[in-house]
C-alpha cells in the first residue's frame, strides 16, 4: 500500500512539475510574443488597407477584422493579468472579450455572405453591395455583439477574496445553460454558416473555371480575385480555429478535467513575471487556447501570402515614404 501511495505521489509530482514548466513558459513568454506579433501585424494591416486605393466592401471588412482581432488580443491580455480585482473593470473586460470575439466571427460571416452574393449572384450584387451599406452593417454587428455579451458582464464580479470570479449566487445549472447557448448561438452557428458559404463559393468558382463563363471572366478581375483569395484564407482559418476553441470549451462541460490526462494542478501560484489565466487548468486546453489566440495574430501573414492587392498597396505605401523623404 505504501509503495502504491508513493508511486501515486511521484506520478502526481511528475505531472505537476511538467505542467508547471509548460504553463510557465506559455503564459510568461509565448503569450506575450503572440500579443506583440498580432498587435504590430494587425495595426500595420489597418494602415495599409486604410490607405488602399481600392475602395470596396471587402476592404472595409478587412479593416474591421484587423481592428476586432486587435481588440481580442488586448482583452485577452487584460483578462489574463493575475489580479483583475477592480469592480467594474472585471465585468467590462470579460464583456468586451466575448463581444470582440463575436464581432470578429460576425465580420467574417458578413464578408462571406457578400462574397457569396457577388460571385454566385453577380447581377444583383452591384446594386445590393455598396460601401455605405457595408459600413452600416459593420456598426450594427458591433452593437449586436455588445448586446449579446451583456450577460457575460453580469456573471463576473470581484468576490470577497478580492478576485475576479463567477458570482456565487448564480446556480451552476444556469451557468451551464448560458455557456451552451453562447457556444451554440454565438460560436457554432455562425462558424458552420461560414464554412457552408465558403464551400459554396469554392464550388461555384471551380464550376466557372471549368466552363469559362462570361460572368466568371468579368467578375474575376485580378483585384477581385486577390481579395477573394484573401477572404477565403482568413475566413477558413478563423472558422476552423474558432471551431476548435468551441469544442475545447464544450469538453470542459462534459469531461472532468481534474485527471492525470489533463495534468491538472489546482493550486499553482504565478511566478514573478508570469500571467495567470483561469482557463489554464490543463496543458491540452492551454495549448488549444494558444492556437486559437494565434489565429487573431496572423491576419498580416494571410494578407501577404494570399492578396496581390495587399502586397501592391504595401509597395505603394513605401514608395510614397521614399518620395516624401526625397523631397525633404
Amino acid at each position: 500500500m505504501e509503495e502504491n501511495s508513493s508511486l501515486q505521489l511521484n506520478s502526481s509530482d511528475y505531472y505537476d512539475t511538467n505542467y508547471d514548466t509548460i504553463e510557465y513558459v506559455i503564459t510568461t513568454y509565448v503569450y506575450k510574443i503572440v500579443y506583440v506579433i498580432g498587435l504590430l501585424g494587425n495595426i500595420f494591416a489597418v494602415i495599409v488597407w486604410s490607405r488602399a486605393r481600392v475602395k470596396s466592401s471587402p476592404v472595409k471588412y478587412f479593416i474591421a477584422i484587423s481592428v476586432a482581432d486587435t481588440l481580442v488580443l488586448l482583452t485577452h491580455a487584460l483578462e489574463n493579468i493575475h489580479q483583475l480585482n477592480i469592480q467594474g473593470l472585471c465585468q467590462v473586460v470579460h464583456l468586451l472579450f466575448l463581444a470582440v470575439q463575436c464581432f470578429a466571427i460576425l465580420l467574417v460571416l458578413g464578408l462571406s455572405t457578400e462574397r457569396y452574393i457577388e460571385i454566385c449572384h453577380p447581377l444583383g450584387g452591384d446594386k445590393l453591395l455598396t460601401v455605405c451599406r457595408t459600413r452600416r452593417t459593420i456598426v450594427f454587428m458591433a452593437a449586436l455583439s455588445i448586446v449579446c455579451s451583456f450577460m457575460e458582464g453580469y456573471i463576473w464580479h470581484v468576490d470577497e477574496h478580492n478576485m475576479c470570479a463567477h458570482r456565487a449566487n448564480i446556480p451552476s445549472r444556469i451557468l451551464w445553460i448560458y455557456g451552451m447557448c453562447v457556444l451554440g448561438i454565438l460560436f457554432m452557428l455562425p462558424i458552420f454558416a461560414i464554412l457552408i458559404i465558403n464551400i459554396s463559393v469554392l464550388c461555384k468558382v471551380r464550376r466557372r473555371r471549368r466552363t469559362h463563363s462570361v460572368a466568371y471572366s468579368t467578375s474575376m478581375v485580378p483585384e477581385k480575385l486577390s481579395i477573394n483569395a484573401a477572404f477565403l484564407a482568413i475566413s477558413l482559418w478563423l472558422a476552423v480555429s474558432e471551431l476548435c476553441y468551441a469544442i475545447v470549451h464544450l469538453i470542459q462541460y462534459f469531461v472532468n478535467t481534474h485527471s492525470d490526462f489533463f495534468w491538472n494542478v489546482s493550486n499553482l501560484k504565478p511566478r514573478p513575471g508570469q500571467w495567470h489565466t483561469y482557463n489554464s487548468n490543463s496543458v491540452p486546453l492551454l495549448l488549444a487556447d494558444l492556437v486559437t489566440l494565434a489565429s487573431y495574430s496572423v491576419n498580416f501573414i494571410c494578407f501577404v501570402l494570399t492578396s496581390y492587392t495587399f502586397r501592391k498597396e504595401i509597395r505603394h505605401l513605401f514608395r510614397k515614404k521614399r518620395r516624401h523623404r526625397g523631397r525633404l
